[in-house]
């Protein structure tokens, strides 16, 4: 399978082709915000998930964990964290984000706090994050599982399962999540509805009357059916 060009395409117009297309809750809760403004995230999943450590046995799992996580990582690929819900400190910051780039990431959503955050946009590497703060979560939080499936919370609903290779992307409204098996045919489409967008713009600049133009636009009349029902 070719690598999807998803180049240039907001993640407006994926969105709306996904819900088009049948699957209407694709979209990461608006909490997992960029701390890189002007940089922009795509790539498949790679699935990271963790849990607090208040409680946990004293034997420490997170290194071997995270080095196998950096032996396993495929260049391109974005990380993905799923936190737990844990909210009290950074389990992301500046060192893990050098490594990764070392290793071909093309950027990370944490659910949770990222810390050293300016020295993100220094490296030209995207991070949408829950939140910031200078505590660190050493001690605190612990990896517990790599590759494997994650449920992250979501705009239009609770949760959406991102699968590793999914694919993620973000820009300055946000993150969608492209199911694998359709990220080609979501990127063909998007990139159409982005071209018709573009016609019916310059229509309206031109002083098109915007009735005629509203009424006359079928955005989404090339979209596939990518799943059978609408909120899928």
């Amino acid at each position: 399978m070719s690598m999807p060009d998803f180049d240039g395409i907001s993640t407006s117009a994926i969105s709306d082709v996904l819900r088009e297309g049948g699957l209407a809750h694709r979209a990461l809760n608006a909490q997992l915000a960029s701390a890189t403004p002007g940089l922009r995230l795509c790539g498949p999943a790679y699935c990271v998930r963790g849990e607090s450590a208040l409680g946990a046995p004293a034997v420490d799992t997170t290194s071997s964990i995270r080095f196998e996580m950096y032996r396993r990582f495929l260049p391109g690929s974005v990380l993905l964290i799923g936190s737990g819900g844990y909210d009290e400190a950074a389990i992301f910051g500046e060192i893990m984000a050098h490594s990764l780039a070392a290793h071909g990431c093309g950027g990370a959503v944490v659910d949770g706090g990222i810390r050293n955050s300016a020295s993100f946009a220094a490296m030209g590497f995207p991070v949408y994050a829950r939140f910031r703060t200078p505590v660190s979560a050493a001690g605190r939080w612990r990896l517990v599982e790599i590759d494997e499936p994650l449920y992250m919370p979501g705009q239009t609903t609770a949760q959406i399962v991102v699968n590793p290779g999914d694919w993620l992307v973000g820009d300055c409204d946000g993150i969608v999540v492209v199911p694998a098996e359709h990220v080609e045919d979501v990127a063909r489409d998007a990139r159409r509805l982005m071209a018709t967008l573009q016609a019916h713009r310059q229509g309206l600049a031109g002083g098109d009357d915007p009735e005629k133009v509203v009424r006359g636009m079928n955005r989404f009349g090339h979209v596939r059916r990518y799943a059978r029902g609408f909120f899928a």
